[in-house]
């Protein structure tokens, strides 16, 4: 059985329209990285001079902003993705147990 692989400018063009939110995401992602690795960076620098001389409170907070960063890719993907908005907005609450089928249902409910 053979396959026809058909190259148009039209399928091109697709392809590229599909890809630009994964594009718009990464950049988003790296926007981020560097707007929390900078400040990480030169706070370091300022404070840490030497080993013996650690001002641990500033490290705490600056590592943990640094490391919560990754709780707004929710956001990120949500805003920069329209597929993920389509399919958050077609979810419905239905899972409660009135509307299970009565072989799923737990006895007593």
């Amino acid at each position: 059985m053979r396959y026809a692989y058909v190259d148009t400018d039209e399928m091109k063009a697709n392809f590229c329209l599909t890809c630009q939110p994964v594009l718009y995401i990464s950049c988003a992602l790296l926007i981020l990285y560097l707007a929390f690795w900078t400040p990480v960076s030169i706070l370091q620098s300022l404070h840490v001079v030497h080993w013996s001389n650690v001002n641990y409170k500033t490290v705490a907070v600056v590592t943990l902003l640094y490391q919560s960063r990754g709780l707004l890719h929710l956001f990120i993907y949500f805003f920069f993705s329209t597929e993920i908005r389509r399919a958050f907005t077609k979810c419905k609450t239905t899972n409660l147990p009135e509307t299970f089928p009565a072989e799923v249902r737990v006895p007593g409910q």
